[in-house]
């Protein structure tokens, strides 16, 4: 799976094999990075928030807040 996020204010998970988006998620704003695990889609945006899309529920189930102006990067790091 990969995910990408749009100017057109949209979130996307696309099946990669088969080249169509399975999941869309529709923002009030435009969203300028994103990232992906096996339980959550992240994404921030002009909104200066980061939310969290749980995948298995398709609903957004918290956000993290705090940032002052544009989220322009989310990366995720696996627990070691």
């Amino acid at each position: 799976m990969i995910v990408t996020g749009s100017d057109d204010m949209s979130v996307r998970v696309w099946d990669e094999r088969d080249r169509h988006a399975v999941s869309t998620y529709e923002m009030d704003y435009q969203v300028t990075s994103v990232d992906m695990n096996n339980e959550y889609v992240f994404f921030g945006g002009l909104d200066n928030t980061i939310k969290a899309v749980n995948r298995k529920k398709n609903a957004i189930e918290f956000a993290c807040l705090g940032h002052t102006d544009t989220v322009t990067g989310v990366s995720l790091n696996a627990k070691q």
